[in-house]
């Protein structure tokens, strides 16, 4: 989604400047046999629909075993018989069900509380990795980083309002996209798991402020080209118009303190040329790639029409809160 970003910092914070640490047989209590951690945990968020989820466990779950990893899928309907079905052809995923209608945030959350692997990686159901996606993963996190994410390339898509969701969502993400970065997409991206503990508040885990918390520390955000995914799409045209307020209303309602009214007021003032600005940034963001530069033209009303409608999301989060728009993080 659109979002504001400081600049990364310099450097990863020292505690961070060794390789992933191994589980000690006591972190596996409740186990009869002891059993090590497996150095990647992959958490991916299902709320597409089974036939979504069904494409990105087909090209994750191979790489996965073969790396001795482990996937945790997490949803609110995988009662469904469509996800059943899934069930019962990925007996080696872990399943999680959750409580009807729970955001993405806190899906993430419920889910890191139960993985055990020494890097955790973030996928969505509309994520389909690339050929050697887990073993470019681990690799990277060989090094001192705490949190690497990659590339999103965009699906074939044959309208021109998916394409608007698309750069407004990932134009910045697509490749080239290497090396330190100012942000990294909250659906492809690896952490170190001992740096997670306590990285979720009351909401859930907001990759953003996370991001934003550890940039303030001094953590440098880094992307690997190698840990490139496609986008699935699947996109409705609530999608440009309620989820973009929803998340605008949600990231201004949860930005500040809910005493902060003053810095509140003035940012509900600079919102107001949101739409303008934030267009300007997606067209610069598809223009420095040389692709995709017709379908970006097409795009032009429905990229307006999207961040025309986070702006007034923005807007009503710094002036009257979050409200329940952080209930509709999807």
């Amino acid at each position: 989604m659109i979002q504001m970003h400081p600049p990364p910092g310099q450097e990863s914070a020292r505690k961070y400047d060794r390789e992933p640490e191994r589980s000690s047989p006591a972190a596996n209590a409740g186990n009869s046999v002891a059993t090590a951690a497996p150095p990647l945990s992959v958490i991916v968020v299902a709320f597409n629909g089974a036939g979504v989820l069904a494409h990105c466990l087909e090209a994750l779950v191979p790489q996965s075993e073969a790396a001795a990893g482990e996937v945790v899928a997490v949803g609110s309907a995988l009662d469904e018989p469509g996800y059943r079905a899934l069930r019962a052809a990925y007996p080696q995923v872990r399943w999680l069900d959750a409580p009807d209608e729970i955001p993405v945030p806190k899906l993430r959350q419920l889910a890191l509380e139960q993985c055990r692997g020494t890097v955790v990686a973030m996928l969505e159901d509309t994520s389909l990795v690339a050929d050697g996606w887990c073993e470019a993963a681990l690799r990277a996190h060989r090094s001192a980083h705490l949190a690497i994410g990659g590339p999103i390339e965009p699906a074939a898509y044959g309208r021109a309002r998916d394409w608007a969701i698309f750069f407004c969502e990932y134009a910045r993400f697509m490749p080239p996209f290497a090396g330190a970065v100012a942000a990294l997409p909250g659906n492809n991206v690896a952490y170190k798991q001992v740096a997670l503990a306590g990285s979720a508040a009351g909401h859930g885990f907001y990759d953003v402020f996370v991001h934003w918390r550890w940039q303030q520390q001094g953590i440098t955000l880094v992307a690997d080209p190698a840990m490139l995914i496609r986008h699935a799409g699947g996109w409705t045209p609530a999608h440009l118009t309620t989820s973009p307020f929803h998340h605008g209303r949600a990231f201004a309602g949860l930005r500040f303190g809910p005493q902060a009214y003053p810095l509140r007021w003035l940012y509900a003032g600079l919102a107001l040329a949101l739409p303008l600005v934030q267009t300007a940034r997606v067209a610069r963001a598809v223009a420095a790639r040389r692709r995709y530069g017709t379908k970006l033209i097409g795009a032009l009303p429905w990229i307006l029409l999207f961040t025309t409608c986070w702006a007034a999301g923005e807007i009503t989060g710094y002036l009257a809160g979050a409200g329940q728009s952080a209930a509709q993080w999807r």
